[in-house]
């Protein structure tokens, strides 16, 4: 795989390509946005690892520039400040991961390697929650920026309170796929139960009015 390394921090940017030469990764590094705008051009790089915050540059125009122009390429944020609002706005911009410069290299290798353009965003779960609790759910980012289209699907059929069953008939999938799904959905926020991830997507609005009033009903009648 082809990484492009961006981040103004030379020693940091060195680490992190010493954690992953030895995987058998290619990689590259630049100091600026717009630097990291023009290697990946053209889907030159699998991956652009790109600092959140830099002194001379706009790290989130340049993902979405990066995401527009390559679509295959993916785009993993690193951060020194998990809570900061940028965060929000840069997966917004299409980043498809979040890693904390505090986390192990190999942790942040790992993520790296799993990562994937469209394959749902890569993001510790207190950061999902914590943003999910300021989205709208109105807002693409909230409706999809974790969940994919399926996922929140089920997640609307889990506040309607359906069974794993019911989901797999009505979704016209498996009932091994539907189960698989509701895991997701719990995974990603970060919940273990149905009830929980029902109540979290009540609370934070991530659902149509009308299911937040029916919900709980049709759960009680369960």
């Amino acid at each position: 795989m082809k990484v492009l390394l961006c981040d103004d921090h030379v020693l940091f940017c060195e680490a992190l390509s010493a954690a992953l030469v030895p995987e058998g990764h290619v990689v590259e590094t630049a100091f600026r946005p717009e630097d990291a705008i023009a290697r990946a051009a053209g889907g030159l790089m699998d991956t652009v690892v790109m600092d959140l915050n830099f002194p001379d540059g706009d790290s989130i125009a340049a993902i979405r520039t990066i995401v527009q122009r390559s679509p295959k390429t993916s785009v993993v944020v690193l951060t020194a400040a998990m809570e900061s609002h940028r965060l929000c706005d840069a997966l917004r911009a299409g980043a498809a991961a979040v890693c904390s410069k505090s986390q192990r290299l190999q942790e942040i290798v790992s993520v790296i390697q799993r990562t994937r353009p469209g394959g749902g965003a890569t993001v510790p779960t207190e950061v999902v929650r914590r943003l999910l609790r300021r989205a709208d759910r109105s807002d693409e980012y909230a409706l999809a920026g974790f969940l994919t289209p399926r996922e929140y699907e089920v997640l609307r059929r889990l506040v309607q309170g359906q069974s794993t069953q019911v989901i797999a008939a009505e979704m016209g999938v498996s009932y091994s796929t539907s189960r698989t799904h509701i895991q997701n959905v719990l995974v990603k926020l970060g919940v273990h139960s149905r009830l929980a991830a029902s109540a979290f997507a009540v609370r934070n609005h991530l659902v149509d009015d009308d299911l937040a009033t029916r919900g709980p009903a049709v759960m009680a009648r369960r």
